[in-house]
């Protein structure tokens, strides 16, 4: 047996299953987990018009339904937000003298309360990890329980510091 001759072999085969595998997880893993923090760093995600394509049913294409689905669910809270605070404005311009549309102003005030009751159980209970925070700062104002197990840190541990300061934030 040429051993000399097995072991250049055996280390060219390692390094051809090494490349073969590399693009295996770049094309099936990598790339689509981009295409998601793509979507979320988009200026469609902040005006909630972004959606991605399902193209897959294993847990990446799962994950773009799921957070499909939130930007639906959390359009709609915004648009019944925007017309609880318009229909607040109104009833606050229409103050006259004494008397005040206290009627309007209630239900207005009701509406925006449920819209924000709604907008935070859906945050709450988001599969997704989800991170409300600043874009100058990267200042954290909330995090849901899954973005805590995620991370490793608890919600009393994240909020109120940065996402530099947690260390969280990976340049992919």
């Amino acid at each position: 047996v040429n051993v000399h001759g097995i072991v250049p072999f055996v280390m060219g085969l390692i390094v051809f299953l090494v490349l073969v595998n590399s693009f295996i997880v770049g094309h099936f893993v990598t790339a689509p987990l981009r295409k998601l923090v793509d979507a979320f760093e988009s200026e469609d995600a902040a005006k909630l018009t972004v959606r991605l394509p399902v193209s897959s049913a294993d847990e990446i294409g799962r994950l773009a339904l799921h957070f499909n689905k939130f930007i639906e669910n959390l359009e709609q809270e915004s648009i019944k937000r925007r017309a609880a605070e318009q229909a607040l404005q109104e009833s606050e311009e229409k103050v006259s003298g004494e008397g005040i549309l206290v009627t309007k102003w209630m239900a207005a005030e009701q509406a925006l309360h449920e819209s924000e009751e709604k907008f935070k159980m859906l945050f709450k209970s988001s599969p997704g990890a989800l991170v409300l925070a600043s874009l100058e700062d990267g200042y954290i104002y909330e995090v849901n329980e899954t973005s805590c197990r995620l991370f490793g840190y608890s919600k009393e541990e994240a909020v109120g510091k940065t996402i530099l300061e947690l260390g969280v934030w990976v340049d992919l």
